[in-house]
């Protein structure tokens, strides 16, 4: 599957220690993200990716290695994003 951040979306993020505050225009709507789902954010920033492309990235930034709960979690995340309407999958 391959994740952008939809069109219309634009992000403002601050981080607090571990801890990020994002401001999503044009719904208005304020998140608490942890690292983890901020970077899958960072991921998609500048272009689309598929999902283990996303993993990767993810990976790299967090030193993190790639076993299975990762690509659970950052699976768990993404369809969240999604629901919240801040990135859409295309298939």
């Amino acid at each position: 599957m391959i994740w952008s951040i939809r069109s219309n979306v634009r992000l403002n993020s601050r981080q607090y220690g571990d801890e990020f505050v994002v401001y999503c225009i044009p719904s208005g709507d304020t998140h608490h993200f942890d690292p983890l789902s901020m970077a899958i954010l960072d991921a998609l920033l500048d272009s689309q990716k598929n999902t283990q492309e996303i993993i990767q990235f993810v990976a790299d930034r967090l030193n993190y290695y790639v076993d299975d709960e990762l690509q659970e979690h950052s699976v768990q995340v993404l369809n969240e994003l999604q629901r919240k309407k801040i990135v859409k999958r295309n298939i």
